[in-house]
C-alpha cells in the first residue's frame, strides 16, 4: 500500500515542500505528514468499504494545514470511537471527487484529534454524520457550524447534508434544523435519518418550524416512531 501526501492547493506553504511516500507493509500502517500543508490519501485495507482505525495505526500530519482524503474503493470515513493520539495534526477533510462520500465523527473525535475547528468538504451527494451531542450554529460563507460540548468546531460545507444514525437498542432524539433557511424542515435539509431499533425520535430545533414528511421513502428515513413536535408550537 502506498500513500502519498501532496501539498494542497487551498494555502501555498511558505517554503517548497517535498512530497514524501510512505510505503506500508501487509499490515496496518502508520501514515506521517511533512511540515508544510499535505493531503494524506486514506485506503480502506479490509475491503468493507470503510476507511476507520482498523486500516491505519495512526495518523500524523505534521505542521502545516493537512488534509484527509479517500482514495479509490473507499466510500467512507469513519473518525468514531478514536483513540485520543490515533490521528493528530489534522484540519480539514475531503471527500470531493471519489463518489458519494461519508465522513462520520462522534462527540469524542475531535478532542481525540486535538482538532479546535476541522473543516470538512464534499461534492453533492456527499454526507456527513455527527454522532452524539452537537449543536448547530447557523450557516455562513458556504459552511454549516457546528460544535460539540466541549466547544470545538465542525465546518461542513453546504453542498452536503447531514446523515442521522441511530444505535440500535437505544431511544435516540433527532433534531432537525432548517438549514435551507425556508421556515420548513423537509428532505431537502438532512441526507437521510436511520433510528435502527429501539424507540427513536424526531423534533424540530426551534419554534415556528413545520415539518414536512411528504413523499419521503423509507430509504431517506426509517425506524423513527415518535415526532415530537413541542418546540414548534
Amino acid at each position: 500500500t502506498s500513500v502519498t501526501p501532496t501539498p494542497t492547493t487551498a494555502t501555498t506553504p511558505t517554503t517548497p515542500v517535498t512530497p514524501i511516500t510512505n510505503t506500508g507493509t501487509s499490515g496496518n500502517d502508520s501514515v506521517n505528514g511533512d511540515a508544510g500543508n499535505d493531503t494524506l490519501t486514506l485506503y480502506d485495507l479490509t475491503g468493507d468499504g470503510t476507511v476507520d482505525a482498523a486500516d491505519f495505526v495512526r495518523i500524523s500530519g505534521g505542521g502545516g494545514l493537512d488534509t484527509l482524503a479517500l482514495g479509490a474503493g473507499a466510500g467512507k470515513l469513519d473518525l468514531s470511537g478514536l483513540g485520543a493520539g490515533t490521528v493528530g495534526g489534522i484540519s480539514a477533510v475531503t471527500l470531493s471527487g471519489n463518489g458519494n462520500g461519508n465522513l462520520t465523527l462522534d462527540a469524542g473525535s475531535l478532542t481525540a484529534m486535538n482538532c479546535p475547528t476541522l473543516t470538512v468538504r464534499g461534492d453533492a451527494g456527499d454526507t456527513f454524520t455527527l454522532q452524539g451531542n452537537w449543536t448547530y450554529n447557523g450557516h455562513s460563507g458556504g459552511f454549516y457550524t457546528y460544535t460539540d460540548a466541549s466547544g470545538k468546531t465542525v465546518k461542513a460545507q453546504d453542498t452536503m447534508l447531514r446523515a442521522f444514525a441511530g444505535a440500535d437498542g437505544v431511544g435516540d432524539t433527532f433534531t432537525l434544523h432548517d438549514v435551507s433557511g425556508d421556515g420548513t424542515v423537509n428532505g431537502a435539509d438532512f441526507a437521510s435519518i436511520f433510528g435502527g431499533t429501539g424507540t427513536d425520535m424526531l423534533k424540530l430545533a426551534t419554534a415556528g418550524l413545520t415539518l414536512d414528511l411528504t413523499g419521503t421513502t423509507a430509504a431517506k428515513i426509517s425506524g423513527i416512531e415518535i415526532v415530537d413536535l413541542t418546540t414548534s408550537a
